[in-house]
């Protein structure tokens, strides 16, 4: 996907790349393209650390965690697809409120923690987590699990609430990417 003057439309950059918003262009869905920094492209260490770690992370599915969807290299780039989430990141979500309700904050701490439990049920360590890899989706309640469906297992052991949302009210979907 291109903004409008025609450049790629960056979502942010970490200690080992750049992502993208991107299209699927057969499913015609948006999505998140991670790519390997430049200038690791060399670093033959680093290569090897990026691909088995795209590989771990496309086996976690939870419903707070971006799925890794495909894994890919074009030349010497490599990159991996995950899932786009659209929303805003905890970074922004702070700045532009006022004030955070207890509950909200709750909610959200909970889903993150949810997150990286599942995220460390596959024996990894997610190292770079910070406001700003932590995307929020206000959802409109429907008398269902959305946002705090957890693993039955893991909601226990974590302790944490597996009510569904009261018809009308409005919560926060916390994905961790």
């Amino acid at each position: 996907m291109l903004d409008e003057a025609g450049r790629p439309i960056e979502l942010g950059r970490g200690a080992m790349g750049v992502t993208y918003k991107a299209l699927d262009v057969d499913l015609r869905c948006p999505l998140t393209l991670r790519v390997i920094s430049e200038r690791y492209l060399g670093d033959e260490s680093a290569r090897l650390r990026f691909l088995p770690e795209a590989r771990a992370a496309a086996k976690v599915r939870h419903s707070n965690v971006a799925s890794v969807l495909h894994l890919g290299r074009t030349g010497d780039s490599y990159f991996y697809a995950m899932e786009f989430v659209e929303g805003e990141t905890l970074e922004h979500f702070i700045r532009r409120s006022e004030r955070v309700e207890v509950k909200e904050a709750m909610e959200i701490v909970a889903q993150v923690a949810a997150g990286l439990a599942a995220v460390h049920e596959q024996n990894l360590v997610h190292r770079d987590i910070k406001p700003s890899n932590i995307m929020l989706r206000l959802m409109e309640a429907v008398p269902q699990f959305i946002g705090t469906q957890f693993d039955h297992q893991l909601g226990h052991r974590l302790n944490v609430r597996e009510a569904a949302p009261i018809k009308g009210e409005s919560q926060l979907l916390t994905k961790i990417w």
